[in-house]
Formats: C-alpha cells, structure tokens, sequence
C-alpha cells in the first residue's frame, strides 16, 4: 500500500497557499532543477503530494536562509542520495532546529563541522570547506551557523596563526574563504526595497571588516534595507552618501584604536549636516575596539552597537522605532 503522503491530492494553487511559493515559482523550479516529480490528474493538471509539500517547504526556508535555489536543490540531492535528508528517512525532511536534535538522524554538529572545516582550510581546500559550509547551511539557520561556526572558526585561525601553527597564507586564506561566502550570503539574502535604509561602513585604513559584513547579513534578514560599503571608506566619501542617500542608521566598524580614531571627525561632520538640511542619522559604533572600550563611541557621539550581532539587530531596532 502507498505512504499517503506520496498521494497526490493538493493542486498547484493549494500547493502555493500551504507553502508561501508562487505557483510560477514552482513551474520554474519543476522545470529549471528537475526537482520535483507531480502527477497528473485526468484532466492534465499538476497534482501534488504531502511529500512534495515538504519538499518545496525545505527548499524556500533553506532559500530564505541565503542559498540560491540552485544550491539547495544540490543539497536536497545530496541528502537524499546518502540518506540523511531528514529524521532518519530516505527523502523525509523536517525544519532545520527539529533535525538537529532528532536522535540517530546521522547529523553533525556545528562544532564537528568547524573542526572539520579548519582541516580542509588548513590545506587551502576551497571545495571541501565550501561543501561543509554548505551542509552547515542546510541543517541550520544562518544566525546559527555564525554563532556557532563562523566566529569560533575565526577565532581558531588566529589562535593557530599566534601559536605559529599556521602560516600567514593559511590564515589569510582561511579569512579570504569566510568573508567572500559571508557576502555571498550578505548579497543573496531577501532585499526589502521598503525597509528602513541602514548604512554599513569600515572606518578609514580600517581593513577588517568580517563583523561588519556579519551585522550587514542580520541587518538584511530582518528586514533592513542595507547598503553595504565595505572597508576602508574614506569620510568625505561616507558623509557624502550619507548626504545623498539619508539612511536612517550609520553603522562604522573599527578594530583598532588609530581607525577609531580616525571616525573622530564624523559626528561633526553630521552634525553641520543636521544644522544645514535639519536631516542627521543615527551614529552607531562597533568592532573589536569598541567592544573592548564600550564608552569609547559615547566619547566620539555615537552609539555603542554591542559585541553580538543579535543584540545589534535589537539595538538598532531600538533606536529606529
């Protein structure tokens, strides 16, 4: 006798309603990935099951995570193909927070992910940490895999490179890995044109600017319109995209204590500004430095971000209601 859930009983438009995806979406993903597989019934209509309802679910929650569909499509394979795509059942898929805690279900934790990530780093082996990081991604949510995965991971690195463990190229390597899938991530990640704007900065010679990538990506997944510009931006340039674009948040990053310093001159800056146009920003100040002085972006008339990113996305809530 056939599972019920392999019977196929919902339409496309029911399909659509249950799972939040366009039914052009669908058509799409039928044809583009060759992913799922509906029946047709007598009059030529698409007919769905339960199983491809949790399917189409798994794929937009890991879409919604950050990968592309084309990805997650790889990963659905993946997982299927060696059986541990869900509780312990070829093909079975459940949400990511009730995998990671399903006995037997053969999944790996953040912590055994990183370490063995930082193997295939340590080797300069872009394929086999991207692969890791992309099984990471499918079992977890985002938030999580940066918690738990991407800052220890960083802090490892350094640790071995102070050790003198690793090399300079390894820890170069191994950052230059991380921050280009965290502006993959930043850059695939859902864009709200309505959102309120944010703007996301590296103070001047400031050259580190993972943290900021980091408080950009969370920024974005709740629903912030985020302009990211990286590191290193010179004051003039910032004041002047402030002036033309006039977020409601300014967010700069330092590190040390001579690019902080160098942020110094900007609450001026936009202060003149309120003084011309009646327009000023919200200042926010974070990075490594200020962590360690948190008074320091009080001193300098900004607000202390906060040493989590989570926290940030509070903190910037906060200040913009």
């Amino acid at each position: 006798m056939a599972d019920n859930r392999d019977a196929a009983v919902y339409n496309i438009k029911a399909v659509s309603r249950l799972t939040g995806v366009a039914a052009d979406t669908l058509r799409r993903w039928e044809s583009r990935y060759n992913i799922l597989s509906p029946q047709r019934s007598t009059g030529g209509y698409r007919m769905y099951s339960q199983r491809d309802v949790d399917t189409i679910r798994w794929l937009k929650a890991r879409v919604e995570e950050g990968l592309t569909i084309s990805r997650a499509c790889d990963l659905l394979r993946t997982r299927q193909d060696t059986g541990l795509s869900g509780d312990g059942e070829p093909g079975a898929l459940v949400a990511p927070s009730e995998r990671a805690t399903s006995p037997g279900g053969g999944v790996r934790a953040l912590p055994v992910l990183m370490d063995e990530m930082l193997t295939w780093l340590e080797r300069l082996d872009e394929a086999q940490a991207g692969q890791l990081l992309t099984e990471a991604l499918g079992l977890y949510t985002v938030e999580q895999v940066v918690e738990d995965l991407v800052y220890p991971l960083l802090v490892e690195v350094g640790e071995r490179w102070m050790r003198g463990e690793w090399s300079v190229a390894q820890e170069h390597f191994a950052s230059a890995f991380m921050r280009g899938r965290l502006t993959n991530l930043l850059h695939t990640s859902p864009y709200n044109a309505g959102g309120r704007l944010v703007l996301v900065a590296c103070a001047p010679e400031e050259l580190h600017e993972i943290g900021a990538l980091i408080i950009a990506l969370y920024l974005r997944r709740n629903g912030y319109r985020v302009v990211y510009l990286g590191q290193n931006v010179p004051l003039d340039s910032l004041v002047n995209t402030v002036r033309a674009l006039r977020p409601a948040v300014v967010c700069c990053s330092a590190s040390r204590s001579d690019t902080a310093a160098n942020l110094r001159p900007l609450e001026g800056q936009l202060a003149e500004m309120s003084r011309q146009s009646g327009y000023r920003p919200v200042l926010i100040y974070g990075g490594s430095i200020f962590n360690r002085q948190p008074l320091l972006a009080e001193q300098m008339g900004a607000v202390y971000l906060g040493a989590a990113a989570s926290a940030a996305v509070v903190r910037v809530r906060e200040l913009t209601a």
